[in-house]
This record gives structure tokens, C-alpha cells and sequence, in this order.
């Protein structure tokens, strides 16, 4: 197993890692809080990587933009 690697401060996109929350598929995840607000958890590859980079909120404002809101 890969040496643990702190994130806990840094930004990514949109999320700001708050907390170490586990272990899952032999990826760390943390706990981040979105610029929007809401919280999500997130794997650690996901993040350095830039693959996840909101909670979600990127996606919905790209589609209210177009017409696509959900309602």
C-alpha cells in the first residue's frame, strides 16, 4: 500500500478537502466542501487527477445554462 498522502486544506476545482474518511477499493476518500455549500466524499485518485472537481454543481449550472433544467 501507496504512503499516506494529506490533503486536509488543499483545493481542487470547486472542493477544498476537509478530512480523511476511509478506505475503499484501495483508494483513500475524503471528505470535501464544495464552493456551493454542500459536502461529498471523493476519492483521493479523483481529486489529484482533476476528475472530480465539484459535488455536482458544475454540471447542473452547465445544463440550466443550456435549457436543460431539471424540474
Amino acid at each position: 500500500m501507496g504512503k499516506f498522502v494529506n490533503l486536509e486544506g488543499n483545493r481542487y476545482g470547486r472542493l477544498v478537502a476537509k478530512e480523511y474518511v476511509g478506505i475503499k477499493n484501495h483508494n483513500s476518500l475524503w471528505l470535501c466542501k464544495c464552493d456551493c455549500g454542500n459536502e461529498s466524499i471523493v476519492y483521493y485518485s479523483n481529486l489529484i487527477r482533476g476528475t472530480t472537481k465539484s459535488c455536482g454543481c458544475i454540471f447542473n449550472e452547465r445544463n440550466e445554462m443550456h435549457g436543460m433544467k431539471n424540474t
